[in-house]
């Protein structure tokens, strides 16, 4: 009973409004966009950062079928979803985080795909307003970054 319960409310169950022409379905995670883009809002509202920050990627573990899923041999959950996520040095409070769906999915300047990422994060994260400490490791940084 609980199983049918559970398939009859997931199939109801809805981010956005799919007749709706205003979405953009060329974005790989268009149907959890709207939740994920809240929740990160919040998360900005709610807390305010202190000094240190660290940017990493974490994998969300999954075993289900996505374009987006990746495999990374060195990591510990070696297929899942990619995730860029910047959060506070001491708590680990998520300060700004983006999902890894290809390529082309963030463009601030022309850094290479990793220097995109932290200036995009660190923007979202409104972290360029105050003097951060931004800890990265050395798969992030570049010469071209580090004169920005």
């Amino acid at each position: 009973m609980a199983h049918d319960r559970f398939l009859e409310i997931w199939t109801y169950l809805h981010a956005i409004n799919e007749k709706d022409g205003t979405t953009d379905k060329t974005d790989k995670i268009y149907k959890v966009r709207p939740i994920l883009n809240t929740l990160l809002e919040k998360f900005r509202y709610c807390y305010l950062p202190k000094q240190f920050l660290n940017l990493d990627e974490g994998m969300i573990p999954t075993k289900n079928r996505f374009a987006i899923k990746q495999y990374i041999k060195d990591k510990p959950i070696k297929f899942g979803i990619k995730s860029f996520i910047l959060c506070e040095g001491d708590t680990g409070y998520i300060v700004a985080s983006e999902i890894y769906t290809g390529k082309s999915d963030i463009e601030v300047q022309n850094l290479g795909v990793t220097g995109n990422v932290v200036l995009w994060l660190f923007k979202q994260g409104e972290a360029s307003r105050k003097n951060h400490i931004l800890v990265m490791d050395r798969y992030y940084n570049s010469v071209t970054l580090t004169k920005h």
